[in-house]
């Protein structure tokens, strides 16, 4: 059992981490998934949003944008982005390792 620690998500779309979700909260943790698209997300500040949060997951999803690494995007990888989606995961990221919160990347989020 996980006690009741609340764990964040992030991803593009609200549906994605759902697999994820029921597994954490069959175990006993309560999950706040975050989007790009939620209202004013961008402007928050990542020690707002992970207020009361005990563990960050990034799992997959789009690709990384090659420019967040100093690369050029190939234009025949066939590449999904989604930057407002880095930009929140990033954010994120930091803040719970500077905060030596437990984080668990999965995929894209490595």
């Amino acid at each position: 059992m996980l006690h009741m620690i609340t764990i964040a998500i992030t991803s593009a779309d609200p549906k994605n981490p759902r697999r994820y979700q029921q597994v954490l909260e069959a175990l006993g943790a309560k999950i706040r998934v975050f989007t790009p698209a939620d209202s004013g997300i961008a402007d928050e500040l990542p020690e707002t949003l992970l207020a009361g949060i005990g563990g960050l997951l990034l799992p997959g999803g789009p690709d990384v944008d090659p420019e967040l690494y100093g690369a050029l995007p190939d234009p025949t990888a066939g590449l999904e982005l989604c930057r407002p989606l880095d930009d929140l995961d990033l954010k994120l990221l930091n803040y719970a390792l500077d905060q030596d919160m437990p984080v668990l990347a999965i995929s894209r989020g490595m």
